[in-house]
Formats: C-alpha cells, sequence, structure tokens
C-alpha cells in the first residue's frame, strides 16, 4: 500500500487546463491501493491543484469495483469548483464546494484497460468554473426575472468544441447564485446538446429554457443544494449550427 513512484510523469499547463501523462508500462504493474501523486500545479482561477491516481483502484473504498480506477483531485482554496477531468478517452465532471486541503473525486471512475491504447495515459483537469473566472463564452445579459447567454458567430466554432460550459453565476427575482450549464455537443454519445440549470435554494422554481427556437418548461423542486442542477441531457442539435447561439432562461414563478 502507499504511494508507489510518487510524483511520478508530468504535469503541464495552458490557462485553464493540465495535463499529467503517464507511461503506460509502469500502470500495468500496479497493485490493488497502490497509488501515484502528480506534482502541485495551478491553472488559471486556482493554485495548489494536484491528482491522486489508484490505476488498479482505491480499493480500502467499500464501494469500489473490481477493475476500476480512482481518481481525485485535491484542491486547497476553498469555495466552488467545477472542474472536467478525464482519464484517456473517459471525461467526467467534478463540482464540489471545497473547503480547503480536501480531495474529491471517483472511487470508480471506470475500466482502465480500454483507455491504455498508446504509450502513455494523459490525464487532464480543466477548470471550467470558480468565482474568480470570467464568462469563457459570449456575453450575459441580466434583467429581473430573465438572463440571455449570447454566443456571437465569431466564436461559435470554438463554443461547439468544447466539453462543457458555464455562466458565471446571476440572480433572478432576488435569487441569487443562479447559473446555467450547457453540453454543446452532448454528455453522452446522441451529441445532442446538454441545458441544464443550478438552482442553490430550496423550493420549487418554474422556468422556461431555451437555446436559439427549441424551448422547453421546467418545473423542478430544488433542494438548496449549492451544485444541485436540473434540465436535460437531449435539448436540442447544435452540430450544424453557424450563427450567433442565444441561450435563455426565464423565471415564471
Amino acid at each position: 500500500s502507499g504511494y508507489l513512484l510518487p510524483l511520478y510523469g508530468s504535469v503541464t499547463t495552458h490557462r485553464s487546463m493540465a495535463e499529467w501523462k503517464l507511461p503506460v508500462d509502469v500502470l500495468k504493474d500496479f497493485k490493488p491501493r497502490q497509488r501515484l501523486l502528480s506534482s502541485m500545479f495551478a491553472v488559471e482561477g486556482a493554485e495548489k491543484m494536484s491528482l491522486e491516481f489508484f490505476p488498479t483502484g482505491n480499493a480500502k473504498q467499500v464501494d469500489h469495483k473490481a477493475g476500476h480506477c480512482s481518481l481525485y483531485m485535491s484542491l486547497r482554496q476553498p469555495g466552488l469548483h467545477v472542474i472536467s477531468v478525464s482519464v484517456g478517452s473517459r471525461r467526467k465532471v467534478l463540482a464540489h464546494t471545497f473547503k480547503g486541503r480536501e480531495n474529491r473525486g471517483w472511487t470508480n471512475y471506470g475500466d482502465l484497460k480500454p483507455l491504455l491504447v498508446s504509450s502513455s495515459l494523459s490525464i487532464t483537469a480543466e477548470l471550467v468554473f470558480n468565482a474568480s473566472l470570467p464568462l469563457k463564452f459570449g456575453s450575459l445579459e441580466v434583467q429581473e426575472t430573465q438572463a440571455i447567454w449570447t454566443i456571437p458567430k465569431s466564436q461559435t466554432a470554438a463554443f461547439l468544441k468544447q466539453y462543457f460550459c458555464m455562466t458565471t453565476p446571476f440572480a433572478l427575482g432576488g435569487k441569487s447564485g443562479i447559473y446555467l450549464k450547457v453540453w454543446p455537443t452532448g454528455e453522452n454519445e446522441n451529441q445532442q446538446c446538454a441545458f441544464r440549470i443550478c438552482v442553490p435554494h430550496q423550493g420549487t422554481f418554474k422556468f422556461d429554457l431555451s437555446i436559439d427556437s427549441t424551448s422547453k418548461h421546467l418545473e423542478f423542486a430544488f433542494t438548496g443544494a449549492e451544485t444541485a442542477d436540473r434540465g436535460w441531457s437531449s435539448f436540442c442539435d447544435l452540430r450544424s449550427t453557424k450563427n450567433d447561439i442565444h441561450i435563455s432562461v426565464r423565471l415564471t414563478t
């Protein structure tokens, strides 16, 4: 048990993205509970981050599934952070309000064997959102009960290549901390745009959500959790869009 080859591999960073590369021939010899720790790194918007990786899984956890690798993100900066994490071609999103000097992630990230397709394994972490990051694409216009997120034509192609995008928090009807989450080309294999709204307040809320000409109505009893969201995995198809994209939400009650 314990770290095997601690601080192994190299971490490179660019803006809000960090990449940790590990040689595959080393990973194949790992035993359960043996782990690797990345060097500490900083990305745009956050400092003192690191990754902890169990190639054959953190078997100490009672819910660990045999054959699954485990991956955790350590972050000392307190506050809500949303991080898009990938191991090889498999990507997941971590949303957590860190309290400082703690880690969060997945005991069962997935089966590692299908991801070992080259001489090195790439593990990436992209900081998608925290309170210090500006809106990455377009502009956000907020009124009393409506917010409109506009992605201009000049940014459409880059926006559609992103796995996951968010607005900065805003207020509707006096309720602060609301934000929108969009997967432009889907969060699963159907490649339909996914659209969700996060409401960190307890109670039943009604919204009209739209992306361009597609509109849907949402009514849901939110729990008040800071990262609780609701929406659709298949909202519309944006893949052929070449014009401005208009994403809006209107609070109806």
